[in-house]
Parts: C-alpha cells; sequence; structure tokens
C-alpha cells in the first residue's frame, strides 16, 4: 500500500484570540505589510478595522483593500423554456440572494423565493416554465 503526503504552505491558525497572535504569526513569517482584502460593506466594520489596529501596533505597515464587491447586483439570467421570462439571482432588501423573475419585454421584477440567511446560489427553470427548482443550503449542508 502506498502513502501519500500533500503539504499545503499556508498556516491556518483560528479560535480566540487568533486575532491577538496574527502580528506575530506574520512576523515570524518575514512578512511587513499585510494587506486585509474586503468589500466596502465590511471595510469600516470592528471584524476589519480592529484587525488592522492590531497589526499596527504590533509593527506591521497593515493597510485594507476595499475595492471587491460583495454580492452581485444580478447573476445567472436564465430564459424560461418558453421565452416569455427570466429568472436571474439578485439580492433582497436585506442583501441576501434570492431568486427573481422577469417578464421579457417589461420592467416587472419580482422576487420568488425568500431566503433570509444565507442565500440561494442557483435554480432552473421546469419545462412548463411555470415552476422554478433552486438549491437552498440550510446551515451549511
Amino acid at each position: 500500500m502506498a502513502l501519500y503526503q500533500y503539504n499545503f504552505p499556508t498556516r491556518i491558525q483560528f479560535g480566540a484570540g487568533a486575532i491577538a497572535e496574527l502580528g506575530g504569526a506574520l512576523k515570524e513569517a518575514g512578512k511587513k505589510r499585510p494587506l486585509i482584502v474586503t468589500d466596502r460593506g465590511l471595510a469600516t466594520l470592528a471584524p476589519v478595522t480592529s484587525t488592522r489596529d492590531t497589526l499596527v501596533r504590533a509593527g506591521l505597515e497593515a493597510s485594507v483593500f476595499s475595492g471587491v464587491w460583495g454580492n452581485p447586483v444580478k447573476s445567472q439570467p436564465r430564459l424560461s423554456p418558453d421565452g416569455t421570462q427570466i429568472s436571474y439571482l439578485a439580492p433582497s432588501e436585506t442583501n441576501v440572494l434570492n431568486v427573481w423573475v422577469r417578464t421579457v419585454g417589461r420592467s416587472d421584477d419580482r422576487m420568488v423565493t425568500h431566503d433570509t440567511h444565507r442565500g440561494i446560489r442557483s435554480s432552473f427553470w421546469a419545462q412548463d416554465s411555470r415552476h422554478l427548482l433552486y438549491q437552498q443550503d440550510v446551515g451549511g449542508n
């Protein structure tokens, strides 16, 4: 029987107090200018600002880049089999991805699912063009 080994060169450290040790771990790895990458919505929140402050206090030249996007405005457009409707994923008022439907040639967009937690990642039209099938995550499963 053959034995295999895979070494991923990334150190992963997590748990209570891990952020407090991050500056020392980065210095140990020879890093001087860590970059925190996030979106505009998270950039001003405590998890990002306190992490940056912790790194600066550790003597590192830490900075934040917040030019990435959060949820897409609209994605995965799908034309119904009869060609009369388009479904797509878009965030709800609470910024959770849901399935929306629009009649071709009109501006009658309506949200047809009501996920409030993890968001819906994909949907498909049934052959009858009246029903949509979608996958929904429940608690990470």
